[in-house]
């Protein structure tokens, strides 16, 4: 499994699943023997440096989850809105 932060990973790896860290500049090829992807993160999507990994990420047929600013990516880079929930 590949992850996008630190902080993901001492929870995944107490679920026994092997991951690594990819930074969001990853060539999406270098991904696809991943058994899966998370995506998390502590921005938003509309920040001037938010960093937002290539679509094609989502093309790759692997199974991909996003938590907090992960959603934001994939529903921004998807064709989805992000809103405040105010």
């Amino acid at each position: 499994m590949a992850a996008s932060t630190p902080s993901s990973l001492p929870a995944v790896r107490d679920l026994g699943v092997y991951c690594e860290i990819k930074n969001y500049k990853t060539d999406p090829e270098e991904l696809r023997d991943c058994k899966g992807i998370l995506f998390t993160g502590p921005n938003s999507v509309y920040a001037q440096d938010a960093p937002l990994c290539s679509k094609e990420v989502f093309e790759l047929g692997i199974p991909v989850l996003g938590i907090c600013y992960g959603a934001q990516v994939m529903a921004h880079l998807l064709g989805g809105t992000v809103s405040s929930s105010e």
